[in-house]
């Protein structure tokens, strides 16, 4: 590659949240940091608000090294990132995800160490962070700043151009399709967890709350129980505590059908496979949403899975052989309806299995991910 890449300096690698942090944004980060670190040193900077304030704990995995860092207020993460950029380098470059958060440290140490900067948009900092008073004016700065944006969406690469950023591309997640797999389903698994008798058994990944469809997965299920009194809603990941208040709604407006949905707490993604065989179909219909892991992990498992037509979802579905999985948002009557014609069509059901599958292998594996971010990472340091 380039002389700097080729001397063996470390990415400075931001995020907010790490594994064992709960969450699509942690698991992703690591995966993409696991893999750039196959290419060179990688440096994750992770604040942990278990630690006090001003202490460091360090582990190190083959050519990446997590540092956790303790800090109190959003300030002091802030200032203490910026301050370990200065502090811990030099970098080959700074790479940040979730630009609402890390993006002004980074691109603001970026300026001040003369080294490029690369931002990662998620979801959320860009199309609801862009609005909040607190985070505006540093995001702005952020994103403008920076050397390129990477949205891991279309729509998030456009709406970061709209913000300001002189460049913005869209490079999607990436699931491993030997991890995620289709497997036979276990009934003693099913019966452990309470979902055994399902019919259908429909599941949704995620902290289930109001940004991912939770009013419109439970308006859609009352519809599908009135027809199919065995069916059960599987929300794996738990509910968000801005989601409670909406399925307490809907457990007073509709006891017999609440008490149909069973709550999972989050579980291992090594866990998930063996989960998600047990489903008949998975709902991921979002009101916003950059680019759902649980999306692709379920597809890559070999679950058919209907979105609603926001953020990165259309990226996914809308091609030839899936476009008919996609409904507009907020709307039960069509995730309803659609859900029911699928169940009564198995044949159908196996057939965009197999294609939803085939979709990931060709399109959404971490190798091209880390591909394509190793050649950028090359194109800004060679600058």
């Amino acid at each position: 590659m380039t002389s700097i890449l080729d001397a063996g300096l470390p990415a400075a690698f931001l995020v907010p949240r790490w594994p064992p942090d709960a969450g699509g944004l942690a698991r992703a980060a690591a995966r993409l940091a696991r893999g750039l670190a196959t290419r060179l040193p990688v440096e994750a900077l992770v604040p942990d608000p278990s630690l006090p304030a001003g202490a460091i704990a360090e582990t190190v995995d083959g050519a990446m090294r997590v540092v956790r860092f303790g800090a109190g207020r959003r300030e002091d993460v802030q200032r203490t990132w910026f301050e370990l950029l200065a502090a811990r380098g030099p970098y080959a470059l700074v790479h940040a995800v979730y630009v609402s958060e890390t993006g002004f440290p980074a691109a603001h140490a970026a300026r001040y160490l003369n080294i490029p900067c690369l931002l990662a948009a998620r979801g959320n900092d860009l199309d609801r962070d862009a609005f909040r008073g607190d985070r505006q004016a540093g995001l702005l700065a952020a994103l403008g700043w920076a050397d390129v944006v990477v949205g891991v969406s279309a729509e998030l690469a456009s709406r970061a151009r709209a913000l300001g950023a002189r460049r913005a591309l869209a490079i999607p997640n990436g699931v491993s399709t030997g991890r995620f797999r289709p497997l036979p389903p276990d009934p003693a698994l099913a019966a452990r967890l309470g979902v055994a008798g399902a019919a259908p058994l429909i599941a949704f990944v995620g902290e289930a709350r109001p940004k991912k469809g939770l009013a419109t997965m439970l308006a859609a299920f009352a519809r599908i129980r009135a027809a199919h009194p065995a069916a059960r809603l599987w929300l794996i990941g738990g509910v968000r505590a801005d989601g409670r208040p909406i399925l307490e709604a809907f457990a007073t407006a509709h006891p017999a059908d609440a008490a149909a949905v069973t709550v999972q707490p989050p579980v291992d993604a090594d866990d998930l496979p063996a989960l998600l065989a047990l489903a008949d179909l998975c709902w991921h219909p979002s009101d916003r949403d950059g680019l759902p892991n649980a999306l692709l992990e379920a597809m890559a498992c070999g679950k058919v899975t209907v979105g609603a037509r926001v953020g990165g979802i259309p990226d996914v579905l809308d091609v030839p052989g899936l476009a008919e999985l996609l409904i507009p948002p907020s709307d039960p009557a069509a995730l309803a309806g659609l859900t029911a014609a699928l169940v009564a069509d198995q044949d159908r059901v196996a057939s965009l299995a197999a294609a939803g599958r085939a979709r990931v292998e060709a399109a959404f594996t971490p190798e091209a991910e880390v591909e394509r971010y190793w050649a950028l990472y090359g194109e800004l340091v060679g600058r």
